[in-house]
């Protein structure tokens, strides 16, 4: 696939005077994307009826869907170097919309699994193609706030998926919970005006790069949701050849000299425990609402609901906080108000759902700051020719560490589930804050060295 040089001026970065409406639509749309993520949890257990399948392979409209996800959410990052921006969101968005349609009409399982993956495919391109705008074609002073915009998008996503699936469920039925994306339609001629003509970079795309990045990932997170010895042994041979093929490539679908940077993976490890926690959280919740306090769906989503929608308040102020002071002292904080999230989650939610309700607050508010720093960190640390590489990596490995934060809590309830259940969800959460404090004693020690440098 050969193109024109790739560069990037000053001049460049302003090009689009009208980002702030751009912004406005991408973090539209990744409220929607999310929220197609999330809401199919709550419908999954009538899929199962209605469809007469095994739970495990219920378990694939959701799993199969992360995977896809997260492999073309890299993807579309590299991608962009290559084609353009404008180009790669309506080829994503337009396989997220038909594939919805397909959905919409399916009765068999096979062609609903199918029409899940391809959602998931075509919604990669959002993530992705979203962080590398802000962070390449949004003025500096206004980037930590324009990557919080997108982020309190997704963070609504997350809250409004349980309500809008428990209520399309309940109502409707699940097959109409594939006509909630085709709202995305409303932002494409947005997306398309104002997506910025970026200049591509000379060469070609690395296909081969991207499929053993694929498999590696792909063998990853069987290893981690099928707990399989087998599949760890498939993934770390696939791991060695794809270190060894990049390392070779002039330009690679990774650049293996990201993972020699120190900076840089002291980022990707704090955004991992962010999501671990995250994904953790909005998996464990509906539980204890559920199996303790005996809450409906649509209720479960009403008690989430209050915590995503103050987060989307106050995720512009938070980044224009982090504008004004820097990423670094917002990545400590919000780690901490992270950790003080999980310790209410333990000592409290057990015996009040309204206590989980006020918790999840703190856990938003939490993980909107940590998410945002990171990735406006991560923007400033990079070089241009590192930067969608780079950011592609980092989403890569937070959704990876949302399916090894699920699997976690899975294994420690299936190790204690002779116990109580307040007991199990107490140690849960007690495992999740054990992560948060590695993370951030990390953090601690690694700006100790440096200083000390």
């Amino acid at each position: 696939m050969a193109v024109v040089s790739y560069a990037r001026t000053s001049a460049q970065k302003q090009e689009n005077p009208q980002y702030k409406k751009l912004i406005l639509a991408l973090c539209f749309c990744s409220w929607f994307v999310v929220m197609n993520t999330t809401m199919f949890n709550i419908a999954l257990p009538n899929i199962i009826t209605d469809l007469n399948i095994t739970p495990i392979i219920g378990s694939w409209m959701v799993s199969g869907y992360s995977v896809a996800f997260a492999i073309f959410t890299l993807t579309f990052s590299r991608l962009s170097d290559y084609i353009s921006i404008k180009k790669l969101l309506l080829i994503g968005l337009t396989i997220f919309i038909c594939s919805s349609l397909v959905g919409f009409f399916a009765e068999n399982v096979i062609i609903l699994l199918f029409a899940r993956i391809f959602q998931a495919v075509g919604a990669g391109a959002v993530p992705g193609l979203s962080m590398i705008i802000a962070s390449k074609f949004v003025p500096i002073s206004e980037r930590a706030k324009s990557i919080a915009m997108i982020g309190s998008g997704a963070a609504l996503g997350f809250g409004l998926g349980p309500v809008v699936g428990g209520i399309a469920t309940q109502f409707f039925g699940w097959n109409y919970l594939f006509l909630i994306p085709l709202m995305v339609l409303g932002f494409l001629p947005i997306l398309m005006q104002l997506s910025p003509k970026n200049e591509s970079r000379e060469g070609s795309f690395d296909i081969n790069g991207c499929l053993l990045t694929s498999c590696t990932t792909i063998a990853a997170l069987l290893t981690i949701s099928q707990t399989s010895f087998l599949f760890g042994a498939v993934f770390v041979g696939l791991a060695i050849i794809t270190l060894f093929y990049l390392w070779k490539q002039k330009q690679p679908f990774i650049f293996p000299q990201l993972l020699l940077n120190k900076d840089y993976i002291r980022l990707l490890i704090i955004g991992l425990s962010g999501f671990i926690f995250h994904f953790s959280n909005l998996f464990m919740m509906p539980l204890i609402l559920g199996d303790l306090h005996h809450k409906d769906p649509i209720v479960m989503g009403l008690l989430i609901f209050p915590g995503a929608i103050i987060a989307m308040f106050a995720g512009p102020y938070i980044g224009k906080l982090i504008d004004l002071y820097g990423s670094k002292r917002f990545i400590s904080l919000g780690q901490l108000t992270l950790l003080l999230a999980s310790l209410l989650f333990a000592f409290l939610a057990a015996y009040n759902p309204y206590s989980i309700m006020g918790a999840y607050i703190f856990a938003s508010i939490g993980f909107s700051m940590l998410n945002s720093s990171v990735a406006n960190e991560t923007a400033y640390l990079l070089s241009v020719e590192m930067n969608s590489a780079g950011m592609g990596l980092l989403q890569l490995l937070q959704f990876i560490g949302g399916g090894i934060g699920v699997t976690l809590c899975g294994l420690l309830m299936n190790l204690q589930k002779e116990l109580p259940l307040y007991i199990q969800y107490e140690r849960v959460y007690f495992m999740l804050a054990s992560i948060l404090v590695l993370a951030f004693s990390y953090q601690m020690i690694f700006r100790k060295v440096v200083i000390e440098k």
